[in-house]
């Protein structure tokens, strides 16, 4: 049939010009794409930073405010452990403040050990992505020389 690619000594002809000029043109408009896609991704992201302002500022004002409210329980709770022992209140304070600082820095210490591991997993993501797209961008290099 005309459509079909002749044979010649048992191996097919490269394919015609037009065809790798196809090929070299989808990857051109592929590349367009990302490069679009990873444009709307940073309208995307700035979009989302500009209304994340005003409730990320109320979330660290509410935070002060929460660690005073914090500082006050915690005198109230030594107020109330010197009234109910032998303690003075001087000793009841330093024990409820000895306690805080050992309830926090044990949670503070378990955190940053699993906030360590917490980018293993972005690591592996970034190493493939920038593999993939080397491996694209060596693909269209081989296609554009080829045309």
């Amino acid at each position: 049939m005309v459509s079909q690619t002749a044979v010649k000594n048992g191996h097919a002809r490269s394919a015609p010009a037009a065809a790798k000029s196809g090929i070299a043109s989808l990857g051109r408009d592929c590349w367009r794409l990302i490069e679009l896609q990873a444009r709307l991704a940073e309208v995307d992201l700035r979009a989302f930073a500009a209304r994340a302002v005003v409730p990320m500022a109320a979330m660290i004002a509410m935070s002060i405010v929460s660690l005073a409210a914090l500082t006050v329980g915690l005198a109230g709770l030594g107020q109330l452990l010197a009234e109910y022992t032998e303690l003075s209140v001087g000793g009841a304070l330093v024990a409820v403040a000895g306690v805080a600082f050992l309830l926090t820095g044990t949670a503070m210490f378990v955190a940053l050990q699993k906030l360590r591991t917490a980018t293993k997993p972005l690591e592996r993501s970034k190493a493939e992505l920038v593999a993939n797209v080397r491996s694209i961008a060596a693909a269209l290099h081989r296609t554009v020389e080829n045309d």
